[in-house]
């Protein structure tokens, strides 16, 4: 596994525990981790909408959905990024 990969499953991993730890401490962890499902989602939506003019999109998969999802707006970020810095040439 190169050094890369190692980063970015290091960086969800961070990315997962704190957003875990901030949505404990809210009393309506259900309400908010439905409602950042649903932002990540209408994001991963638009970011293939509108990237579509600008030829950036992000595949729709398991993966992608499932980080969108998991980890909302931020996800969405990261996926972009993880796109634009392993995936073209």
């Amino acid at each position: 596994m190169n050094s890369g990969k190692i980063i970015l499953i290091l960086l969800f991993g961070i990315l997962f525990t704190a957003q875990t730890v901030l949505l404990l401490k809210n009393k309506k962890f259900i309400l908010c981790t439905f409602l950042t499902a649903v932002q990540g989602l209408c994001a991963l939506l638009a970011v293939n909408l509108i990237g579509s003019f600008m030829n950036v999109r992000i595949p729709l998969n398991f993966w992608s959905i499932g980080c969108s999802s998991l980890f909302g707006i931020t996800g969405v970020i990261i996926l972009l990024f993880v796109n634009v810095l392993f995936l073209t040439h």
